[in-house]
């Protein structure tokens, strides 16, 4: 899947999914997270356990 088609799949501009993906903290609406976590097939919740807090991701527990 491209950057743009997830980006539209998640309702957001690619520009933004683009900035979104960047190194650094970068802010993000509750409903862009919720499409976010739709789009791969979790949970709000689970997503943002994987991701981790203070921008680190735990890809290992996360199966990847």
């Amino acid at each position: 899947m491209s950057q743009g088609t997830f980006a539209h799949a998640i309702g957001m501009k690619r520009s933004g999914f683009i900035r979104l993906i960047q190194p650094g903290q970068h802010g993000m609406f509750t409903d862009n997270f919720r499409r976010l976590a739709e789009a791969v097939q979790t949970t709000p919740d689970e997503l943002r356990s994987r991701i981790g807090p203070g921008g680190q991701a735990d890809f290992e527990s996360a199966g990847g």
